[in-house]
């Protein structure tokens, strides 16, 4: 991202683990030492950790907040992913944010399991919506408070001020990339450029209720352990080997699914044929199928 401009710099703040979560606030406290910026938080309601990047196509209330650490604070009952839209899309639509930053999520997204992050899949919706984003996920209690995430609030706050001194931040949104960064308890002051590990949580299993239809998932502890044996095999150029280090680590990521190796190694020729056995309906005035409370502009 490049700016030209002698506006102060727009950060539109979110998370996944509501608007009322200690992280956000830390974020909001930190951010808001930076010069020349200017502030606003979007985020869900209630904790809606673990979503990925799911969205609503219904109606989203959206309520006015008190402030966040001084910054004016909307609440979405929704996903991340529907509180960056509204907040790009809807409540700053005519001057929307040059960057978004979500956290400080309460854990850390390494390796394959960003996938489910609400956290990274904001950031994640805000780069598919053209608007460059920084996820920042910090290592914490079960219980967190605000002392928690200062370190990761801090640590980006520094790298934003470094970035922005310099005119420019090192992502694109045009690339549809966005950076994730993962603190570790007890950062041991590097800062690691990495790539995605391979490390992912262990479900064991979903335990029944004897009422015979609720269900439990029961995690295996020591898959979420930052620094555990497993993680400290894989490579330290993966956010999973260099945060088991002490490193605080940086990954670009990408909403883009493709798998680019896969597809070079498919058989040669790019079709073929495989006769149709259904035939197709005829069609209708309105042959595209809309999610259920979407609406349609009318041109």
């Amino acid at each position: 991202m490049h700016r030209e401009t002698t506006r102060p710099l727009f950060i539109l703040l979110t998370n996944d683990d509501g608007v009322a979560a200690p992280g956000i606030q830390a974020l909001a406290e930190a951010l808001g030492q930076l010069p020349d910026v200017r502030l606003a938080i979007v985020a869900p309601l209630t904790n809606r950790t673990g979503v990925g990047t799911q969205l609503h196509f219904g109606p989203i209330t959206t309520l006015p907040q008190a402030p966040v650490a001084g910054v004016p604070a909307w609440a979405v009952d929704g996903s991340p992913g529907d509180a960056v839209s509204i907040g790009i899309q809807g409540l700053f639509r005519d001057a929307p944010p040059d960057l978004v930053c979500s956290g400080v999520n309460q854990g850390l997204n390494l390796g394959r399991i960003a996938i489910h992050s609400g956290t990274v899949g904001a950031a994640l919706r805000a780069a598919l919506l053209g608007v460059p984003a920084l996820a920042v996920s910090a290592q914490s209690t079960r219980e967190p408070r605000l002392e928690d995430f200062a370190e990761a609030a801090q640590l980006a706050q520094r790298l934003l001020a470094g970035w922005l001194a310099g005119g420019d931040l090192p992502i694109a949104a045009a690339d549809g990339t966005i950076l994730s960064l993962n603190v570790p308890r007890g950062y041991n002051g590097r800062v690691r450029w990495t790539r995605q590990g391979e490390r992912y949580f262990r479900l064991e299993q979903y335990r029944r209720d004897p009422d015979g239809v609720t269900f439990h998932p029961v995690l295996a502890l020591d898959s979420l352990e930052p620094h555990a044996p497993e993680a400290l095999a894989e490579p330290e150029d993966t956010d999973v080997g260099a945060l088991a280090r002490g490193s605080a680590t940086l990954t670009p990521l990408r909403a883009e699914l493709f798998s680019t190796d896969v597809y070079a190694r498919l058989p040669a020729g790019t079709e073929f044929d495989l006769p149709a056995l259904v035939p197709m309906p005829p069609e209708t005035e309105d042959p595209i199928s809309l999610p259920p409370g979407a609406e349609v502009r009318a041109d």
